[in-house]
């Protein structure tokens, strides 16, 4: 008899162990899912501010504003430099410019979707679209916690080389660092990148092509 209440012990407690672990997983998916979404919901609005900033060995901040199928990409490395590309969608009409060396190419960008959205934590799209789910990339997942940052409350996305905050009001990302090995230098390398998601703000001034008075124009190779 008192081996079969073990038998029974044993068996319940396996259950709730395999219970909680299948309750987390599910909870796991459901902000992962969240996140996609929200960046996709983002992505096909049609005025938006992102910015995002990336920290290693030197500081790289880019703007990406959108409105009225017109897309201003403005990109700066360590406080200086500023690059400008510029493409508006209805027209085709499209531009490169060197803010700071008063240059510009006409009919060449790099913008090619009005959608675009650079430098995205890369761990969402690995685990999660629309498309397909990968079940290795999600079962990397080490933990998800509510946290705080910056006065804000978020959930905290952690794996073994990474770190993911995002807003538990809007479920987009705000801080994602990655670690990464220089075996050669056996060193660890950090790299953090914050992110600012507006929507509405836009003015017709922000996404307006920059006065190209006293530019020089590069000619096409």
């Amino acid at each position: 008899m008192k081996k079969k209440v073990g038998i029974v012990i044993f068996v319940v407690i396996i259950l709730i162990i395999m219970a909680v672990f299948i309750g987390k997983r599910i909870y796991y998916f459901t902000v992962i899912r969240n996140v996609y979404e929200a960046i996709e919901n983002f992505r096909n609005e049609d005025n938006r501010y992102y910015a995002v900033t990336i920290k290693d060995s030197s500081i790289v901040k880019e703007e990406i504003i959108t409105k009225n199928n017109i897309v201003r990409w403005n990109e700066q490395k360590d406080g200086s430099g500023v690059y400008c590309q510029w493409k508006n969608f209805d027209n085709n009409q499209k531009y490169a410019i060197f803010l700071e060396d008063k240059t510009f190419k006409e009919n060449d960008t790099l913008i090619f979707e009005a959608n675009i959205l650079n430098n995205l934590p890369q761990m969402i799209f690995f685990i999660y679209s629309k498309e397909y789910f990968n079940i290795k990339e999600f079962f990397k997942i080490k933990d998800i916690s509510s946290s705080q940052y910056n006065n804000q409350d978020c959930y905290k996305i952690v794996t073994d080389t990474k770190n993911l905050i995002v807003s538990k009001e809007t479920y987009l990302p705000i801080y994602y660092s990655v670690e990464t090995i220089n075996s050669e230098e056996n060193i660890n390398l950090l790299t953090e990148t914050t992110y600012d998601f507006k929507v509405g703000e836009v003015t017709d001034e922000d996404i307006a092509l920059p006065d190209l008075t006293g530019f020089t124009q590069i000619n096409e190779e």
